[in-house]
């Protein structure tokens, strides 16, 4: 999975980066083969006009084969921000695999009953 990183008013270091694509990582398990062609932009940034708070915005966007995921977030600190985008990523991802594997099973089930003749 490549990861593409978009700032504003944040300095991007390797810390970071580091923290995003370990929390990212565990999208590939769940993407399986879809991985290697997937492309995610991350966007990090400060309010400008807030001080106190919820600070930091996390925005991802996770394009798999013409399937988007997109998710965003708010928190005091960035990683809180990312811990929330990835939570509703993995969220959204989970419910994308179970329809995948429902609806195979659905075909697989109507071909049987063709093949039965019921």
């Amino acid at each position: 999975m490549q990861i593409t990183y978009i700032t504003k008013r944040v300095k991007l270091t390797e810390e970071v980066q580091a923290y995003v694509e370990k929390r990212f990582g565990t999208f590939e398990k769940l993407l399986g083969t879809a991985s290697k062609n997937a492309l995610c932009e991350v966007e990090l940034k400060r309010s400008s006009s807030q001080k106190t708070g919820d600070v930091f915005y996390a925005e991802a966007n996770l394009d798999t084969k013409g399937a988007l995921h997109r998710a965003t977030a708010q928190g005091e600190t960035l990683e809180a921000a990312v811990d929330e985008v990835k939570h509703e990523l993995q969220k959204e991802l989970r419910r994308a695999k179970r329809k995948k594997e429902t609806m195979e099973r659905k075909g697989g089930a109507e071909v049987k009953k063709r093949v039965r003749g019921v």
